[in-house]
């Protein structure tokens, strides 16, 4: 049997995270994705707050990742980090 070696070349969600954050938070706020599971979607609603935008880039607030009309939510919370 011959050694092999296996090299994983894509990207891993730290990565993807990373460069979203760079991409899409505003300096000084912290995301953190998250993912809701109901059987009971249309009565159950996840509490949201509106998203406030600053120069293109998310400051606070929360976005959905995709329509809100099936049993799964899957959305980004975005705040202000103060300790900087």
């Amino acid at each position: 049997i011959a050694p092999c070696i296996e090299l994983n070349l894509r990207m891993t969600m730290g990565i993807v995270a990373m460069l979203w954050s760079n991409n899409h938070l505003a300096q000084g706020s912290h995301g953190v994705m998250k993912v809701e599971y109901s059987p009971l979607s249309s009565h159950t609603k996840t509490t949201t707050k509106e998203a406030l935008i600053l120069d293109k880039k998310l400051k606070s607030g929360t976005i959905s990742l995709i329509p809100p009309d099936n049993h799964f939510k899957i959305y980004i919370e975005v705040s202000n980090d103060y300790s900087n």
